[in-house]
């Protein structure tokens, strides 16, 4: 994959940068400088890599903070130009912060846009709530966002119940699917975010077909009914 890679309106840039993985020597204390980085700068840097991720088929994870209009644009753009090789990756919206209203639009435009949340990031706002409510089922993740590993078991599951909770599935107390369990309907939500995942690797999405309006529908059906 790629990423995580995006558009950050509110990000400064700190004074010392972060330790090096494993983080081991960051206290999360960093002193924050007055500077942040252009959105412009951002967005050219973003949409090259989001170019190099098409030309090398490579699923993408994306940040975006306060850049909810900036960031659909973007990915319009690269369906228009992109077109068939747009939907042979996955694009997944990390730490979604976006409004339902939003994630609607894109949902809607985009076959190849998956939201996850975490609990650390989204929990922070009770909206979170409502985006899951309108997510469709087969477009949701979940994640820890955490940079501790031994939290991530925790913080994962914590996302999990509540996407459960909110989207009224069941939780597992045992696995007992088989390859015959094909009814999604009687999928609890570890087995229903597993096949989620796995479509998002695979990739190779069906394009979202536009629907034509009411209107439009009778001026076709009038002219393939008259006489020439």
């Amino acid at each position: 994959m790629l990423g995580e890679v995006g558009i950050d309106r509110a990000a400064r840039i700190p004074f010392m940068p972060p330790s090096p993985p494993p983080y081991v020597e960051d206290d999360g204390k960093r002193e924050l400088s007055p500077f942040t980085i252009p959105q412009s700068h951002q967005m050219a840097i973003f949409e090259a890599q989001l170019e190099l991720a098409v030309d090398l088929k490579r699923n993408v994870s994306v940040h975006s903070v306060k850049s909810q209009q900036a960031t659909g644009e973007l990915l319009a753009r690269m369906k228009t130009k992109h077109g068939s090789a747009w939907n042979a990756i996955s694009i997944d919206l990390h730490s979604c912060g976006f409004s339902a209203q939003s994630w609607l639009e894109i949902e809607k435009k985009h076959a190849n846009v998956y939201l996850s949340l975490s609990t650390v990031i989204n929990s922070r706002s009770p909206a979170h709530r409502d985006l899951i409510a309108a997510c469709a089922p087969h477009r949701i993740l979940a994640e820890s966002d955490y940079h501790a590993i031994r939290y991530l078991p925790q913080q994962t599951w914590d996302m999990v119940r509540t996407i459960a909770e909110v989207k009224k599935w069941r939780i597992e107390d045992e696995w007992t699917y088989t390859d015959q369990d094909t009814n999604v309907e009687q999928w609890g939500v570890v087995k229903r975010l597993e096949e989620n995942w796995k479509r998002f690797q695979i990739a190779d999405h069906i394009p979202v077909k536009r629907k034509r309006d009411r209107r439009q529908l009778e001026l076709d059906t009038d002219e393939s009914d008259s006489e020439f």
